[in-house]
């Protein structure tokens, strides 16, 4: 199943919400970033890496892993925003 289709229908399934009722605008921003950025592919090699010990801790590395980090946490925030869910 698709990234986009299986995030549709977890928030969707049950939450007694239509789809209508969402802010179409930011799940669309959202499932853009999320295809933009090649997520799953990429923590799962870099998950085999760390569990390897072949990861090298460079600064570029820990750069690139605090840009994916706030990537995450900017598409959670969208996320959050579109549902009318607050963050605590």
């Amino acid at each position: 199943m698709p990234l986009g289709a299986y995030i549709k229908e977890r928030l969707f399934s049950g939450c007694g919400r239509s789809a209508s009722a969402i802010d179409r605008k930011t799940l669309a921003r959202l499932t853009g970033l999320l295809g933009q950025s090649d997520l799953a592919p990429s923590l799962r090699i870099l998950a085999q890496a760390a569990k390897s010990g072949t990861l090298p801790v460079t600064p570029e590395t820990e750069n690139a892993l605090l840009r994916a980090c706030a990537d995450i946490a900017a598409m959670k925030s969208l996320l959050m925003g579109a549902l009318g869910i607050r963050e605590s």
